[in-house]
């Protein structure tokens, strides 16, 4: 998986380990260990091994293939089971989750794998009437310009937050897409038992990357540290 991150800053946190944020790179978070910054490649990331939760477990060749990758519906299929079976987290291959995370326009975080929104957010009957919003929002227009009318002429930054959540994933009919925060929250709440891999695709503010090293201390501090974490067997991300 590429990354979309340009070499930044480095940058130094209590029990995390920052080099710099440049490509392609994800974060680790282990239980009461440091973080560590491994390059993942999609090769590694599959590895003959059962998916292992490449993009929170959906989306194309997954175990969820009919969800929206890096979903909320996404990950409570795979920490809490659906369809009357078990929790994909609970398999013994399934060997970590792994998510994406973008800046909004507005500087929120968000879970977003891709450069444009033209695979997640088609253009379809359900996303028109946001869409010819979006495009007329004279800020869009400035950062697009005035004939972009297509998905595939807009990224996350272009966005806010709020604009974003008014389109919906493909593969659904109503899923929104997932603030990184949520992400950890839920991930908490439902239970979850394996490490997780966060891939910083596009994080271009101070006040985002800040916030996004305060958000997964605070995960590690209140949840990690004392969740009972599994590490199968062939687990290469420490």
């Amino acid at each position: 998986m590429g990354s979309l991150a340009q070499d930044g800053p480095e940058m130094r946190s209590t029990g995390f380990s920052f080099v710099k944020f440049c490509t392609p790179w994800a974060l680790t978070l282990t239980l009461g260990l440091a973080s560590t910054l491994t390059h993942l490649s999609d090769a590694q990331a599959f590895g003959g091994v059962l998916n292992k939760g490449h993009r929170v477990a959906a989306g194309r060749g997954e175990h969820n293939a009919d969800l929206p990758e890096n979903s909320i519906a996404a990950l409570e299929a795979a920490l809490l089971g659906r369809d009357g079976k078990e929790a994909i987290q609970l398999h013994r291959n399934f060997q970590y989750l792994e998510s994406d995370v973008q800046e909004t326009r507005d500087g929120q975080l968000v879970l977003f794998h891709d450069e444009d929104l033209e695979r997640m957010f088609p253009n379809r009957a359900i996303n028109h009437t946001a869409y010819r919003a979006i495009f007329d929002d004279p800020r869009v227009i400035w950062e697009v310009g005035f004939h972009a009318s297509e998905p595939s002429e807009l990224k996350v930054r272009d966005l806010s937050l709020e604009q974003l959540r008014t389109l919906v994933l493909a593969d659904s009919r109503s899923e929104r897409i997932a603030r990184f925060e949520e992400f950890l929250e839920r991930s908490a709440a439902w239970g979850l038992i394996k490490p997780v891999a966060v891939e910083v695709k596009d994080l271009y503010s101070d006040g985002a990357r800040s916030r996004y090293v305060t958000f997964l201390a605070d995960f590690r501090d209140q949840y990690v540290r004392q969740a009972p974490i599994r590490f199968e067997s062939g687990y290469d991300l420490d």
